[in-house]
């Protein structure tokens, strides 16, 4: 996470992704300045549009129990690789 937060580091993250804010802006349906604003921490945002920048961004949310049980599935599929 970044020393700012997670969300502002998924936004940036979409950011590097399209190479412009204007794009990410653009792509979210949302005008340039609302980002600007929300990045500063002094604007608000639909949720659509924060969905559709996570989108860009790569983001898929799971839970901590999702993760928790991935972990144990790929540990188990790496034990029986490391049998063979």
């Amino acid at each position: 996470m970044s020393e700012h937060g997670v969300i502002r580091a998924i936004i940036h993250e979409a950011i590097r992704i399209k190479f412009k804010q204007a794009t990410v802006a653009s792509e979210a349906e949302i005008d340039g300045s609302v980002l600007s604003k929300f990045l500063a921490g002094e604007g608000a945002m639909k949720l659509d549009s924060l969905e559709k920048i996570f989108e860009m961004a790569g983001v898929i949310v799971i839970t901590k129990q999702e993760h928790a049980d991935n972990e144990a599935m790929l540990r188990g599929f790496s034990r029986r690789l490391l049998k063979t």
